[in-house]
This record gives structure tokens, C-alpha cells and sequence, in this order.
């Protein structure tokens, strides 16, 4: 008997981060699990794909984060039985979940509160960024993290504040994977000579060719989520760095403005005639060329939860320098990390969030430009998968 599993976050078929997350694991329990588990998903931001091999269900997204729908899927895909509800996302998200009394919807209540009592489960995998005064996440994340029946993290880093929170607490790190069958690295002279044509369509900034010394150091910034990333430290710290020497610059976002305005941003630092600055959505295998091409990269993240761009570069042979603060940093060399001056508290939930020297980052660019490094296979999805095979299994 195969135990019906619905993953509640972004759609699988969306392009945001946890989308791939959801439609990776999705894609690999259906294939490699499908004696033990039957899967679904639920979520936002598309309304579907044929191409994906389970069901998929529309969540019509509201502002208590409560999954409506679920009472009509468990009947639909999961023949009325008990289940288990696996959230992909930011914990402050799923209180109603995890805690009816929170639950602004009455009937949903009622009715999660009966799954609950008959045998559902709640798992979640969390993509925690930050943490609250002395290391520990704020009262209504852990009290939320209580609730759930499995916890899992994408870092130690993160698995950590979990359990100085909840002191006994059972947390399991497996950061995401990366299909390295896409990102790999390429030639430099092959991607630099690829980029232009590939990126052109998407190009916000330049319209036509530009030139690159032959002596410049190629740095690349991919950051989307604005507001959660520091783009005035990472045009600074390439506009140091183009003081000594030349430079080209590629940024990539998902909007020009948002938190940061960034063509005028690079303007303001007289960086864009040297610069090719994209935005939207973009293939992996086009991605892959790009990272390739690059000397350098710069995770400008102020905490990392799933942080894709970091390792990703570094999947391409490209070394990504980031903020010693988040998912992943344990996982990439010591000198290729930047410790942070200080932290701030910002949000509701009263969240630190890291301030960085631009000086401190400049000195480890130039340490690391032009050394070849290389990262160990862990986030590789030939060989992670095993980790979630066993974690999965052993919640049955």
C-alpha cells in the first residue's frame, strides 16, 4: 500500500525557487519511491503542466496561507485516507497549519484538526535564512516547528538554530540538489563567446554589442528576491575592484526595480558601459553558459535559505563568493567567505540580518580571482538523493 504524499508550496510547474525544489523532489519520489509513496502537489504561482508525471492542484493563493483545496485533493488523489502534507517553504507561512487555533477559516479547522487526530501527517522542509537574538528563531517560528511532525532543513547551519531554539528537537539537514548534468562547467572562451547571443532576447541593458578588455575580470551577481538582497554591496564592491583593474559586470535579476533600481544603481557607480545587466526567467542550460563564463560571482544574499546561485556557480567551476551568514557557506572554502562587521534586527519576527564591509569583500575577491578551486560533490543530485530516500523512508 502506497501512502499518498501532497507537496504544499509553489507550483511545480512555476520558476521560482521553491518550485524547483517542490518539482525535484516530486519528480524523484515518483520515479525512485513509487512502491512507498504516491505524489500531488499544491501550490501557486501556474496553473499547471502536462509534461509533469503526478497530479498537480491550483492553490488560489490567500492571505492566511490556508490550503482550502486540501479537503477536496484528499478525497481526489488520496481516497479519503490519512496522508502526509510536506510544506516546502518559510515557516512563518504554515501557523494555521501547524496550530488551527490560528486558523481563520473555521470549517478548515475543524476538518485539518479530524485529519490531524486520524492519522496525518505534517512534514516541512524550511529554508531558514536568519535567526533572532542569541541564535535562536522567535517565538512564533518555534512554536510553529512544535507542531510539525518532521523537520527538515537545507544546511547544518540552519539545523542548528533549530535545535538551540528547541533544546532535544529532532532536525535533519540536506541542503537541495543541483543537476550537474546541466550545471557543469564550459570552456571560458566558448561560454564568453555564447552569452551574448544567449542573453540578448532578455537584455536590459545593452542593446547592442559592447566591448571587453582581454584583461577584465569577469564578475557576475545573480540575485532575484530583491528586497532580500544587498545589490548596493555588490556594485560597490565591483566598482572597488574597477578601480585597479578592468572589469565586466553581469547582472541578473528577476525585475529592474523593486528595493534596488539597478540600472541606475550601476550608473550611479559608472559601471554600466561595462556591464550587461538581464532580467526574467532563463533556461538552466543558458544559465550554466553564463556562470561558466565568469572569473568570479558574488552571493550578495543577506542570509541564504535555499541558495541556489551560490551553488550553482560553483557547479560551474566558478567560485562564489558569500556572507559568512545562512544555508550552504558551510559547504564552500573557508577564504572564499566574508564574516560580517555586524547584525541588524529588522521584520516583525525581529530577524538579524548581516552587515558587510565592502572592503572585506574586495580583499577576498582578490585573493580568490584567478586561483581554481574546486567544490566537493555534495549538493550533486546523483548522490543527495540517497539522503532523501532514507529520510523519506524512515517517516513511514
Amino acid at each position: 500500500m502506497t501512502t499518498p504524499i501532497i507537496l504544499f508550496s509553489d507550483h511545480p510547474a512555476a520558476s521560482s525557487g521553491l518550485a524547483r525544489i517542490t518539482r525535484d523532489l516530486s519528480t524523484r519520489i515518483n520515479a525512485h519511491l513509487s512502491d512507498e509513496f504516491k505524489v500531488a502537489c499544491l501550490g501557486h504561482g501556474h496553473c499547471g503542466s502536462a509534461s509533469l508525471p503526478f497530479p498537480t492542484y491550483h492553490w488560489k493563493e490567500n492571505d492566511w496561507f490556508i490550503p482550502s483545496e486540501l479537503p477536496f485533493i484528499s478525497t481526489d488523489f488520496g481516497a479519503g485516507e490519512p496522508f502526509i502534507l510536506f510544506t516546502i517553504g518559510d515557516i512563518q507561512r504554515f501557523l494555521p497549519l501547524a496550530d488551527p487555533q490560528f486558523c481563520q477559516d473555521l470549517s478548515f479547522a475543524e476538518w485539518w484538526i479530524r485529519e490531524r487526530q486520524r492519522g496525518t501527517k505534517l512534514w516541512g522542509y524550511f529554508p531558514i535564512d536568519a535567526h533572532s537574538l542569541n541564535g535562536k528563531l522567535p517565538p512564533q517560528l518555534a512554536h510553529t516547528l512544535t507542531h510539525y511532525d518532521r523537520i527538515l532543513v537545507p544546511s547544518e547551519w540552519a539545523a542548528e538554530i533549530v535545535r538551540k531554539t528547541i533544546p532535544g528537537i529532532t532536525v535533519t539537514a540536506i541542503p537541495h540538489g543541483i543537476d550537474t548534468s546541466i550545471f557543469h562547467p564550459i570552456p571560458k572562451d566558448e561560454a564568453r563567446g555564447k552569452i551574448g547571443e544567449l542573453f540578448f532576447d532578455i537584455s536590459q541593458w545593452p542593446k547592442q554589442q559592447i566591448n571587453v578588455s582581454d584583461e577584465a575580470l569577469w564578475i557576475g551577481i545573480v540575485a532575484t528576491n530583491q528586497w532580500r538582497k544587498d545589490w548596493g554591496l555588490g556594485i560597490e564592491v565591483v566598482a572597488e575592484i574597477a578601480k585597479t583593474r578592468p572589469v565586466f559586470l553581469w547582472a541578473h535579476s528577476d525585475r529592474l526595480k523593486n528595493e534596488w533600481s539597478l540600472l541606475e544603481l550601476i550608473s550611479d557607480f559608472n559601471l554600466l558601459q561595462s556591464s550587461l545587466v538581464t532580467t526574467g526567467n532563463v533556461p538552466d542550460e543558458s544559465m550554466a553558459v553564463a556562470y561558466s563564463a565568469m572569473d568570479i560571482t558574488l552571493g550578495i544574499g543577506r542570509g541564504e535559505g535555499y541558495g541556489f546561485p551560490i551553488m550553482e556557480s560553483w557547479s560551474c567551476g566558478v567560485p562564489c563568493i558569500a556572507g559568512r551568514y545562512g544555508a550552504y557557506v558551510e559547504l564552500i572554502p573557508d577564504d572564499c567567505t566574508v564574516h560580517p562587521y555586524q547584525l541588524r534586527i529588522e521584520g516583525p519576527l525581529n530577524l538579524m540580518r548581516p552587515i558587510f564591509k565592502v572592503k572585506d569583500w574586495v580583499d577576498v575577491v582578490q585573493n580568490v580571482a584567478g586561483n581554481e578551486m574546486v567544490l566537493n560533490t555534495a549538493v550533486d543530485w546523483k548522490y543527495l538523493w540517497q539522503d532523501f530516500e532514507k529520510w523519506l523512508r524512515e517517516g513511514l
